[in-house]
């Protein structure tokens, strides 16, 4: 219904609202133009990354994941691959990851075709929390790389996460 979605949108803008961050207003008159109730204009109030919406958040099984502010530092909320630093690099980079569980990581590295460069980790195991494994790519030509983790459950050894991101080698 009208109502819903208008309290569904003032909900949505509130989660993203930043404290510091400046007011834009669309002047539309969403009332004329939809008839919803007591919506006189939409005011985005600001810009928080998605990745710190913690329900806005698309979990493994394709649901939601919970909406909690407390938990702790050492046990992140979710599992992550971060873009390795420095970037470009040349010869080393650095590549970070958190886990929400302890997991099985295998962590590659492909060239711009698709081909397996090296493996860092092989479906060894990592505690959860946030790791960092360390790239020299002394041995490999100038170009476009990406890395890929996966990530299978210590037990059943279903997926629990898989992400790749690009980064590049500047000799």
């Amino acid at each position: 219904t009208p109502v819903e979605m208008a309290n569904g949108l003032q909900a949505l803008n509130g989660v993203f609202a930043a404290p510091d961050s400046s007011r834009i207003t669309d002047t539309t008159r969403w009332n004329s133009l939809l008839k919803w109730p007591k919506v006189d204009k939409l005011v985005l109030t600001g810009a928080v990354a998605l990745r710190n919406v913690p329900y806005a958040i698309r979990a493994i099984g394709g649901t939601s994941a919970p909406l909690t502010h407390n938990r702790s530092v050492a046990e992140p909320s979710r599992y992550a691959l971060d873009q390795n630093y420095p970037n470009p690099f040349n010869p080393t980079t650095n590549i970070k990851f958190n886990l929400q569980n302890d997991g099985l990581v295998t962590l590659k590295v492909f060239n711009i075709l698709g081909q397996e460069v090296i493996t860092l980790a092989n479906r060894e195991e990592y505690s959860a929390g946030s790791s960092e494994v360390q790239f020299n790519a002394s041995n490999l030509p100038s170009g476009v790389y990406f890395y890929r983790i996966l990530v299978n459950d210590t037990k059943s050894g279903a997926v629990k996460f898989m992400e790749t991101h690009k980064m590049m080698l500047v000799k």
